[in-house]
């Protein structure tokens, strides 16, 4: 299937927990004040980031995918696609903006036009906008070639007004510039040199994927997950796609039911359909949420809901943590039909967390 990015496809892999692989390789320059997103010989291209963003890349999609924060969804991503055969990019560009639907209302704000696309040998800038339910997006896309290959960066960010004289959009332009300037293409070797981080293991032989000192906790996970991003959110996912991600929460003075009714309104904006609570027997999600015991002086409530995108059907086993004055969510997420199977080894590694 060809791959290529939109903004829904940007938005879907920041809000659902199908993150994956980060790739370090070899590389050691990384541009200051910037992190590695993605990079590696194995893939082709180093993508750099501001420090700060979030890396939330797709391993299944091949996406590279950074994004600002949690409550900000100012993302950027970077995939490698496949250019039909006697196609121009001219009439590629025109053929994907006949896949959106006709109620997102695509206006083309600046017509291709060739650019600079780090050290790309050939790269074509187009910006677009559009309305995704009441939110009105602008994408800012390049088409860059490479030793025959053909890659798509997408920047998309909210129109909404960031200040008085600055939108979301131009609020981010100049550090997404920063990031175009500083990707680098690299002849690909297949099967590449990444390098395979070394674990700490516990005595069932689980991995410790987090850093304390980053973090605020200790994660071991079985060795069917591989490490996505470890720092101040730590991800995990299996190849079938299933995730694990934990992070400190940022509004600790919420309570349960309402991060929940928000968790569920943010999903709601991208999800098929509408997010329920998976126990049939209660109707509200304080009734439906179950306390989950993790030791002295740990508080945790726990949550399963479920909800659809582009097609499939998933399964959410969520987790808020109270351990001092510090607060935590463990999620984790898988198709639902694997779900089941997954979730008791699941809560094997939420029982090893350690604070």
């Amino acid at each position: 299937m060809k791959k290529t990015i939109s903004l829904i496809l940007a938005i879907i892999v920041i809000f659902s927990a199908a993150a994956a692989l980060v790739s370090c390789g070899g590389n050691s320059d990384v541009p200051y004040g910037m992190q590695l997103i993605r990079g590696g010989d194995d893939i082709g291209y180093y993508l750099y980031g501001p420090e700060e963003w979030i890396v939330a890349n797709s391993e299944s999609q091949g996406i590279a995918c950074s994004y600002v924060s949690k409550l900000n969804n100012t993302s950027v991503t970077l995939v490698e696609a496949k250019l039909p055969e006697g196609v121009d990019i001219n009439q590629y560009f025109a053929t994907e903006l006949t896949k959106f639907p006709e109620d997102f209302g695509v206006e083309v704000t600046l017509a291709l036009e060739e650019c600079d696309f780090g050290n790309a040998e050939k790269a074509y800038k187009t910006s677009y906008t559009y309305k995704y339910g009441e939110y009105k997006h602008r994408s800012l896309q390049i088409f860059a070639f490479f030793e025959s290959r053909f890659y798509i960066f997408t920047y998309t960010a909210s129109m909404n007004q960031y200040t008085e004289e600055l939108t979301y959009y131009d609020n981010y332009l100049e550090k997404v510039n920063s990031i175009i300037e500083n990707v680098r293409f690299v002849t690909k070797t297949p099967g590449g040199e990444a390098e395979k981080p070394e674990f700490e293991r516990d005595s069932d032989g689980y991995l410790l994927v987090s850093d304390r000192a980053l973090c605020g906790f200790d994660l071991y996970v079985p060795e069917s997950y591989k490490l996505d991003y470890s720092a101040a959110i730590v991800s995990v996912s299996r190849e079938d796609g299933a995730n694990v991600n934990v992070t400190e929460a940022t509004g600790t003075n919420t309570d349960s039911v309402s991060y929940w009714e928000t968790r569920f309104e943010q999903l709601g904006v991208i999800a098929d359909s509408e997010v329920k609570i998976l126990r049939r027997d209660v109707e509200t999600i304080k009734d439906a949420q179950v306390r989950v015991e993790l030791g002295d002086g740990i508080q945790a409530v726990a949550l399963e809901y479920t909800y659809s995108l582009l097609g499939k059907s998933y399964s959410c086993y969520q987790v808020l943590i109270v351990k001092g004055m510090s607060g935590y969510v463990f999620t984790f997420t898988a198709e639902s039909g694997s779900y089941g199977e997954l979730l008791p080894e699941v809560r094997t590694i939420l029982y090893k967390m350690k604070f």
